[in-house]
């Protein structure tokens, strides 16, 4: 893989430049996930950009902008990129999460930062969480 060509704009937000990357190499992978058990999940500079726009509507909807926190506590895979470009791309800051704290840990990060919306798997959360099968689930075109 290549890196990507650098830009003249030192100014540019992480969701423009996503933007300009699938524009250039829509069929280019831009990211692997290598599983334990050897198996290699791609993806491409379009689909990252499709569905970090479909993850920016879904936040969107929920009254994300460029003043809210969004916490993403994905383990390593494809969706936690979604999920970050989503939020960047509406000008949020993402507050990055591991998925596997202690319950009363996370709870406790998760209350003080007082994020407008957290990505997560949790089978106990006790805030309202958006998971990856409802960002898998999300639609809509760029």
């Amino acid at each position: 893989m290549t890196a990507p060509e650098p830009t003249d704009d030192p100014m540019i937000s992480y969701g423009r430049r996503l933007s300009q990357l699938a524009e250039r190499h829509p069929e280019k992978v831009a990211l692997v996930q290598a599983a334990v058990d050897g198996s290699e999940r791609t993806v491409t500079w379009g689909e990252l950009e499709r569905r970090a726009n479909q993850v920016a509507r879904l936040l969107a909807e929920r009254g994300v902008d460029a003043e809210s926190l969004v916490a993403v506590a994905l383990p390593n895979c494809p969706e936690h990129f979604f999920c970050c470009y989503g939020a960047w791309k509406l000008g949020a800051t993402v507050l990055p999460m591991r998925w596997d704290l202690p319950a009363w840990e996370r709870d406790r990060l998760v209350g003080l930062a007082k994020a407008q919306a957290v990505f997560a798997d949790w089978p106990d959360a006790t805030t309202p969480t958006i998971s990856t099968a409802e960002i898998d689930s999300s639609s809509g075109t760029t």
